[in-house]
């Protein structure tokens, strides 16, 4: 899309040194409607940032709104990840400031925005929910795991994964005048964890599974000391947090599925996590079809 030459064009004007990669404007390239989730498509990116010895792999979406950041090594940054250290450039600038995130986000985000004054509100994954929250909620920074990043403490707010690319480069040259050779890799959170690939679940029935899924997972943390808390942003996500870990359930109608992603600091936890969202899924789906023989309503094909 047009960002294919907008950004390397204003990542020059900041000083950068850029190698060009599948910058191209026709509808037809093979970035235009990437998966955030899969990172297949960025082995050859990777491959090139290792190559031109450069400090970040840049990629864009066709729409221009979603970004994908690669470190130095060629390896992906996880959203949540660049997420929390676009938070970080905000309070360094703006303690006490209010950012948004979706329930898709490593737990590390909390004491982050906690260490600077802030205040972590909950947002729902849809775009128009996020630009309502920042122009009416007074939130310098609003996000989501698909990569869009709206910034409105210097910006009008939505979300440019060009300025969000510009804001990353910005923010890695600030901290080098104080730590030269300071590599995006060291800014960023890693801690071993145990993490599950994105797993997805198809759905027998076409209706959202969320509000009986919240019900069964609510009556299980009665008698599961396991379950610390459950949060839902009445949307497409319930957000499940454990001792030492978190796991989400997501909802996509589009392909009429449930996704499931976990991680937590131990195997236990790790293990535990999964078995209880995969039970609790196929238990919401058993009672959803249940309800409908009752209902005698037939299911879509």
């Amino acid at each position: 899309g047009a960002s294919s030459l907008t950004c390397p064009q204003l990542l020059q004007r900041l000083g950068c040194r850029i190698v060009k990669y599948s910058c191209n404007t026709g509808a037809r390239s093979e970035t235009a409607r990437f998966d955030t989730n899969d990172a297949a498509w960025a082995r050859e990116v990777g491959a090139t940032v290792r190559a031109a010895n450069a400090d970040m792999g840049i990629l864009i979406d066709g729409d221009g709104d979603r970004l994908r950041v690669l470190d130095h090594t060629g390896e992906l940054v996880r959203p949540d990840l660049l997420f929390l250290l676009f938070s970080q450039s905000i309070g360094d600038r703006c303690r006490g400031a209010r950012v948004a995130s979706d329930l898709r986000r490593t737990d590390l985000l909390d004491a982050c925005v906690r260490s600077w004054n802030g205040r972590l509100l909950t947002v729902s994954s849809g775009h128009t929910a996020r630009m309502d929250l920042v122009h009416m909620g007074n939130v310098k920074l609003a996000g989501s795991y698909e990569g869009h990043y709206h910034f409105a403490d210097r910006f009008l707010g939505f979300d440019d994964a060009t300025y969000a690319a510009l804001r990353l480069a910005e923010y890695l040259a600030r901290v080098r005048t104080e730590k030269p050779g300071t590599a995006l890799r060291d800014l960023i959170p890693h801690e071993e964890r145990f993490q599950s690939p994105l797993k997805r679940v198809v759905l027998r029935d076409e209706r959202s599974i969320l509000n009986t899924l919240g019900d069964i997972l609510r009556e299980a943390k009665k008698d599961e000391p396991f379950i610390e808390g459950i949060l839902e942003d009445h949307d497409r996500m319930i957000r499940v947090s454990a001792p030492g870990g978190w796991g989400v359930v997501r909802h996509e109608p589009e392909t009429r599925t449930v996704s499931l992603f976990y991680e937590a600091d131990g195997e236990d936890t790790f293990l535990a996590l999964g078995d209880l969202l995969r039970d609790a899924v196929s238990t919401a789906q058993e009672a959803m079809l249940h309800q409908r023989s009752k209902e005698d309503i037939p299911l879509e094909s």
